[in-house]
């Protein structure tokens, strides 16, 4: 399953009144980690990808909720862009939370994906010519097959660390 974002895990972070501390998720580069990591995706193919940032993932997660918000207010032109880049986007759902839930998981995947992807080779339409990972329908094909999304998920969060922190009173 997809990482919670930095915003879904501070929701649900919980506060003691003895111990006086917060427990959360922050997101952070080793000093050693290298800028991209290639990972293999089999028969050649292969994309290059960096951790994300904290920063990056709280605009991604504004992001997300706007677009989620124009969706639900009936905004032709969100449908559209959420339609093409996270597929199967139902308006008559939109009343059902777990729907919802699946759609901006769905769209927060695509929009880490935009961020991290640095580069690929071997990846092609079918057609055989061949994608641009800076290209956002190219990417969001892409993360239309579960493996390559893993991978590129398991890459970006691998700097994720769990840290306590005093609360501020």
């Amino acid at each position: 399953s997809f990482p919670a974002t930095r915003g879904q895990t501070m929701e649900t972070a919980s506060a003691s009144p003895e111990s006086n501390k917060v427990t959360g998720y922050i997101l952070r580069k080793p000093d050693d980690a290298p800028e991209y990591i290639r990972r293999d995706l089999g028969n050649g193919a292969w994309v290059s990808v960096r951790a994300i940032t904290s920063a990056e993932l709280d605009e991604i997660t504004a992001e997300v909720h706007s677009l989620t918000q124009d969706i639900r207010a009936g905004h032709a032109a969100a449908v559209l862009v959420a339609s093409m880049l996270a597929h199967d986007v139902r308006p008559d759902m939109l009343e059902n939370e777990v729907y919802v839930m699946s759609l901006q998981e769905r769209l927060t995947r695509f929009r880490v994906a935009m961020r991290v992807i640095g580069e690929w080779e071997g990846i092609y339409d079918s057609d055989k010519v061949a994608l641009d990972p800076k290209n956002e329908l190219h990417v969001s094909l892409f993360m239309l097959d579960s493996a390559w999304s893993q991978i590129v998920a398991e890459t970006a969060y691998r700097c994720v660390h769990k840290v306590i922190a005093e609360k501020k009173g």
